[in-house]
């Protein structure tokens, strides 16, 4: 797995595995406005599943598909 966060490379981790909920835990700094996600996933068993969670320091959810 890898996670690259607005382009910079913020997270790597060589195991192969299935995909559980909270394995890896990243603490990054967004940007305020949108932030450029991406992933790299190799899923070793199991189904194509992923996990991903982004949270405030207060834990509350912010998210959109799409800017308003």
């Amino acid at each position: 797995m890898r996670v690259w966060i607005n382009g910079e490379l913020v997270h790597t981790n060589p195991s192969y595995r299935a995909a559980e909920p909270d394995l890896d835990r990243v603490s990054v700094r967004l940007n305020k406005g949108w932030n450029k996600v991406l992933l790299k996933i190799l899923q070793g068993a199991g189904a194509g599943d992923t996990y991903v969670r982004f949270a405030d320091p207060a834990g509350e959810l912010r998210y959109a598909l799409k800017p308003e």
